[in-house]
């Protein structure tokens, strides 16, 4: 369970910005573990949150698999080559080792030694991809969707595959004393994929990965994707703890729709970068006012921080927490 604190507990998504923020090149922080450690250890001490996240890109699972991506200096990885030409050639694919393959040990690593420093003190919580949004990065996305349609069983034996794919990797960074693990598909949302089409290729192996998961000791099962109230069904049946809420959803409504899951959001991530310390603590007093003290709650964003959020917005948006005083 996320450890008690006095206050409502506030978790922004701090990756790839907690380079930024201590001078380092992303691409280091994304490759080297150690950086890793380094940086996100130094952004729970600057902000003061209640979980650190050792994680960067999207396509970690993706680049262990075979995939090709291109580097850059001071942002994320970009997809550059799929590992695969074609939807007939995913058996070609082998189980990656997350001790050995691509950037994987990178984030095992980094979670071993956040664990190691901060004990109970946070949480540790690494990413790990969905697996419809790994097929993605490794058939490229308009291959996927016309896979979907055109060879839907070929699809249904990926998709199965690249949930083991997660669930070892799930596993290994468990192990490494990762205290939950957040699982992000933003291939499976609806802004891509009609929701019938979810129910019969995503929903089972998200269900089998999420139930994998808390057998294999994560506290809580964490997922995220863009979804609209339509999703809530969904989310109940998913057999996950606690869901993001993007800021374009009604707070009040998904905590009344939601019952029993812990619940995070809702402000709109840009807003890290594009508004100022006044508006941030508006937004974070608003979003306390809805759920009035409600225990399931965790403040945060609708997605990850993005790299360039100002500093300042992040630390008015711890601040407004701590000051509210504790939970009733």
């Amino acid at each position: 369970m996320i450890k008690q604190v006095n206050n409502v507990p506030v978790m922004p998504q701090i990756m790839g910005h907690a380079a930024l923020l201590a001078g380092e090149p992303v691409q280091r922080y994304a490759t080297d573990a150690l950086t890793m450690y380094r940086c996100q250890l130094a952004a729970w001490e600057f902000y003061g949150y209640d979980a650190v996240f050792p994680a960067a890109d999207h396509s970690i699972e993706a680049e262990a698999l075979g995939s090709i991506l291109h580097y850059y200096q001071d942002n994320y990885p970009a997809l550059e080559r799929p590992a695969l030409a074609e939807i007939t050639r995913w058996e070609k694919l082998s189980l990656p080792d997350p001790h050995r393959h691509g950037r994987m040990p990178v984030t095992v690593e980094a979670c071993r030694m956040l664990r190691r420093s901060l004990g109970e003190q946070v949480l540790v919580i690494p990413k790990i991809m969905g697996p419809m949004s790994i097929a993605g990065q490794v058939l490229g996305l308009e291959k996927l969707l016309t896979s979907i349609v055109e060879r839907p069983e070929a699809v249904k034996e990926l998709l199965r595959f690249t949930t083991e794919v997660a669930m070892v990797y799930g596993k290994a960074l468990l192990q490494a004393g990762a205290h939950s693990v957040l699982i992000y598909d933003p291939i499976a949302s609806q802004q891509i994929m009609p929701i019938n089409i979810f129910r019969q290729m995503e929903l089972p192996n998200l269900k089998s990965l999420f139930a994998g998961l808390k057998e294999a000791g994560s506290q809580m099962v964490w997922f995220q994707i863009w979804s609209t109230s339509r999703f809530y069904p969904i989310f109940r049946e998913l057999g996950c703890d606690m869901v993001t809420i993007d800021s374009h959803l009604d707070l009040a409504e998904a905590m009344a729709s939601l019952p029993g899951l812990l619940i995070t959001g809702n402000i709109a991530s840009f807003a890290f970068v594009e508004e100022n310390t006044s508006e941030i603590e508006r937004l974070a007093k608003n979003c306390l006012a809805s759920v009035e003290g409600e225990k399931r709650y965790i403040l945060g964003a609708g997605c990850e921080i993005p790299l360039e959020a100002r500093a300042e917005n992040i630390l008015a948006l711890v601040k407004t927490v701590r000051k509210t005083g504790p939970l009733k």
